[in-house]
């Protein structure tokens, strides 16, 4: 096997049949230079090319292999003999012999081609959105607008590269609609992602100085703001650490189901974002109605200025009276809740199907994540009333817990929205 021989040989052909080095490269999906070092010898075509190259050419891989034309095929006989291995077994078992890829048809090299091509538009894709995500937590620094604008040029680029190479290997005769919609999901999570990113952004920015401690109201004696600090946690409420730390690896759940969505979506793969959006909105409007009712008790039983100053066991009691209507509340939204669920699988069960079932279950995933999460977006206190006469306490609207709430909601969203679009339509 000789480099130069094989490069004058695919010259020759090449020469034969009115093409140019860039034409026979566009048709094997590799550069010029490549052809150009084959025909003066400096290299050798890659195993994989060898099948369409040949065929290309009009030539056999041993004529490709040799550098030279067959004037004759030996017979038979003589090639079994010559090419079997001395324990048996095919030809690609001998010592030096091409791999099983050097026989690939030139549909099934296209075809391994598109793939590779689709798992480095896998690959880039991941690292963006995990990049945006990572973006999240450096909110107070000057330079997250210049990381989230960076990671926007890689993954254009790498978008603007994919859809060329999807050109191409369409030119060439493939079916290129499952790539096309592979890209469009990754177009659309790397998108809501950023946007939802951009805009935390802006609104810090914008009203960095609210969520400091903005004093929005004042009611008595208690004042309503925003806080951007600590979240309520305390022994009596365990089960919030969960909230604040499901975050990290539930990105990476929905990062993995992306890539697993992405590799084993079919051109029937379907999408139903509104089934799993819209139940989130019961269990907000719920949340909302938990919180109003706590605030209420509180406002309904604080003392008055001029009153007599409560003792230590008057504000446990204030303290238990709000954490009683609270689960109070959280009681009856549960139980409208679970009827929604309810009517929704009997409206799943009598259109057969034409109401999603995935939209009761993700009802259900959202109440566990809003309905007992009060106390890690709304605090209320009272203890300074029992110790200070003039006291004025708090009832604050946590951002950093909301946003951990929204966050968990959205992966969860995320990750049934994925692993709904790995079904296939019904026939």
């Amino acid at each position: 096997m000789d480099a130069r021989n094989t490069g004058a040989l695919i010259a020759q052909r090449r020469k034969a049949l009115g093409l140019t080095q860039k034409q026979l490269a566009e048709r094997l999906l590799i550069s010029d230079k490549a052809v150009s070092k084959w025909e003066v010898g400096a290299s050798y075509p890659e195993v994989t090319l060898l099948p369409p190259l040949a065929q290309i050419l009009g030539l056999t891989v041993d004529e490709l292999l040799a550098g030279a034309v067959h004037e004759s095929a030996p017979p038979a006989e003589e090639t079994t003999q010559n090419d079997a291995p001395p324990d048996g077994g095919s030809p690609q078992d001998k010592p030096g012999a091409p791999s099983l890829e050097a026989f690939l048809t030139p549909q099934q090299y296209l075809a391994d081609r598109l793939g590779s091509t689709d798992d480095k538009m896998l690959l880039a894709a991941v690292v963006c959105i995990l990049a945006e995500v990572y973006c999240s937590n450096l909110f107070g620094q000057t330079t997250v607008l210049r990381n989230l604008v960076i990671v926007l040029v890689v993954y254009v680029a790498f978008r603007v590269w994919h859809g060329k190479q999807c050109d191409r290997f369409a030119a060439l005769g493939m079916d290129t609609a499952v790539s096309c919609r592979r890209v469009c999901m990754a177009d659309r999570l790397f998108g809501v992602i950023w946007v939802f990113e951009l805009l935390m952004w802006g609104l810090v920015n914008r009203f960095g100085w609210m969520v400091t401690g903005y004093e929005l109201a004042k009611l008595d004696r208690y004042s309503v703001l925003f806080s951007a600090g600590d979240m309520n946690l305390n022994s009596h409420q365990p089960w919030l650490l969960f909230y604040v730390m499901a975050s990290v690896p539930l990105v990476l759940i929905l990062v993995a189901l992306f890539a697993l969505a992405y590799r084993r979506m079919t051109a029937e793969t379907r999408f139903r974002p509104l089934a799993v959006a819209l139940p989130v909105l019961p269990t907000l409007i719920g949340a909302v109605v938990i919180g109003w009712q706590r605030a209420q008790t509180a406002l309904a039983q604080m003392p008055q200025f001029g009153d007599p100053q409560p003792n230590v066991s008057e504000g446990e009691a204030m303290g238990r009276a709000i954490d009683a209507a609270g689960y109070h509340a959280l009681i009856g939204a549960a139980i409208v809740t679970a009827v929604l669920a309810v009517a929704v699988l009997v409206l799943w069960r009598i259109t057969h199907g034409r109401v999603p079932l995935v939209s009761a279950i993700m009802l259900a995933v959202y109440a566990v994540i809003w309905l007992p999460s009060g106390a890690l977006w709304l605090d209320i206190g009272y203890e300074g009333f029992a110790e200070q006469p003039y006291a004025v306490e708090n009832i604050t609207i946590q951002l950093g817990g909301l946003i951990t709430l929204l966050v968990l909601a959205a992966l969860c969203a995320g990750i049934a929205l994925f692993v709904g679009s790995l079904r296939r339509k019904k026939a």
